[in-house]
């Protein structure tokens, strides 16, 4: 018995799990395919593809939300392993509701768009061009397009193939510019714009920070209290939303493709415009978060998001701070 015992796999152990899982109830056999889907590396990838279909379609009876995030977790999952299955199911998947004023949120579809198009591109490169930007183009009129993903694969077609990637940037604008006014919207093509300095000519560029500016200045900003103090040997002033502390971050990225945009900036923000004043000849500067992840009545998840927002702000950018 003992070495009957011995020979028990994590294969072995996952497959009855599997099986066990058939006579549980719909949200308990949920729960146990996301377990064996998180390992899925340890079986074959047919029968990896079969768990990540299988929760794929489970979820469609879960709450929307909660339904959106475990598909796109499921989807990137199987995109490492069979980024044409991912694909497949990524046809499927619904899109998420109309954007609001709360805490921008993370959009699942994009985000299982971006796993799904990065890791066809690793495995295929330029032969997967066509259908990548076919499907991206499909996403953003429906307002969920992958700028993550495109941005990589701009920087990754470089100056060889450049007619390729200012395509994929056009088609990005257009899904920026398409879809309803969105914060979560202008952080990522925010997030995609600021390494493509370089990459893109100028004039491209600059049509990109144009719209994004032009958008953040008619912003209302996301219903979530912040509180940014820049402090400087001159002065110290606060950003107290986050279109406001957007703004400030592009700011120096602006000014280095377009000095005239930058001044705009400036002239029609009055945040930006006090800390720039106070920046100007100032022998230090700090910018502090003092209030780190604590709104009153703020849950995990949304401290969490918040972080990410805040962390998605200030990118790579520190020349403003």
């Amino acid at each position: 018995a003992g070495d009957a015992a011995a020979t028990v796999t994590a294969q072995d152990l996952l497959e009855r799990s599997y099986l066990v899982a058939q006579d549980l109830s719909a949200a308990d056999r949920v729960a146990v395919l996301q377990e064996l889907v998180s390992a899925a590396q340890l079986v074959p990838p047919e029968k990896a593809r079969a768990w990540t279909e299988e929760l794929f379609q489970a979820a469609r009876d879960l709450p929307d939300e909660r339904r959106r995030t475990l598909q796109a977790r499921a989807l990137s999952g199987l995109a490492q392993s069979d980024p044409e299955a991912a694909l497949a199911l990524l046809q499927q998947m619904e899109g998420g509701p109309p954007p609001d004023n709360q805490l921008p949120a993370v959009n699942t579809r994009a985000f299982a768009a971006d796993q799904v198009f990065e890791a066809l591109w690793r495995k295929k490169g330029a032969a997967a061009y066509d259908l990548i930007r076919q499907e991206a183009q499909r996403l953003g009129e429906s307002g969920d397009y992958p700028f993550q993903a495109m941005g990589q694969i701009i920087r990754q077609l470089g100056a060889k193939q450049a007619e390729k990637g200012q395509a994929l940037f056009s088609d990005a604008l257009s899904g920026y510019q398409g879809r309803a006014p969105s914060f979560a919207a202008d952080i990522s093509f925010a997030a995609m714009l600021r390494p493509l300095t370089g990459v893109l000519p100028k004039p491209l560029l600059l049509r990109g920070y144009r719209a994004l500016v032009e958008r953040l200045l008619d912003a209302t900003p996301p219903d979530l209290p912040v509180s940014f103090q820049l402090s400087t040997d001159k002065g110290a002033t606060e950003f107290r939303n986050l279109v406001d502390l957007n703004l400030w971050h592009l700011l120096p990225l602006v000014r280095s493709v377009d000095p005239d945009l930058a001044g705009e900036i400036v002239s029609n923000n009055a945040a930006v415009a006090r800390a720039q004043q106070l920046i100007t000849g100032a022998k230090w500067r700090n910018l502090v978060n003092n209030r780190p992840n604590s709104a009153p009545g703020q849950g995990l998840a949304a401290m969490q998001n918040q972080a990410q927002v805040v962390g998605a702000i200030a990118g790579d950018s520190s020349e403003s701070i």
